[in-house]
């Protein structure tokens, strides 16, 4: 059973101008008013109740809202270490995975939406919109190819294009 508004508030202060939360009870070795949580590797913050761990930026929004998030919650600057409630919104995977600038580690391009295409030797410019994947062409540079991409993401995803060119 996930802790609820009423036990959060018990334990841990919340900050929504600051984004960080600080135990209002002793913990072990940490005292009342030092800051709550742990750094995770993916740059989230990590917070243990009751034995259970949970991501500060969920804890943020149940503590401002008194509910669990309906879906992911994304952080607008991209900043995951950024718990802010006015950085925080409840979205949908697909809104969310809009908001990357960062491309995974199978890319060889190092640019959102170009890989290359060995079997035409040239790189591909491919986009997502609504779960399918819709291929943009392919081009001798993938500087090309990239260019491409945020013409569509401009189209396809108003408002995330941000640091991609």
């Amino acid at each position: 059973m996930p802790v609820t508004s009423k036990r959060l508030k018990e334990v841990l202060r919340y900050d929504p101008d600051t984004g960080q939360f600080t135990w209002l009870v002793q913990r072990n070795q940490m005292a009342v008013g030092s800051v709550a949580g742990t750094n995770h590797p993916n740059g989230a913050r990590m917070i243990w109740i009751d034995g259970v761990s949970y991501y500060a930026h969920r804890l943020a929004w149940l503590y401002v809202y008194g509910k669990w998030p309906t879906h992911d919650i994304d952080h607008i600057d991209r900043d995951r270490s950024n718990n802010r409630i006015r950085n925080l919104r409840d979205v949908t995977e697909s809104v969310n995975l809009q908001n990357q600038c960062l491309t995974g580690r199978k890319n060889s391009s190092g640019l959102l939406g170009v890989c290359w295409y060995s079997r035409y030797n040239k790189w591909n410019a491919s986009i997502r919109v609504n779960g399918r994947s819709i291929n943009l062409g392919y081009f001798c540079t993938k500087e090309e190819a990239h260019a491409v991409y945020v013409r569509a993401k401009t189209k396809h995803h108003p408002g995330f294009v941000k640091e991609l060119t």
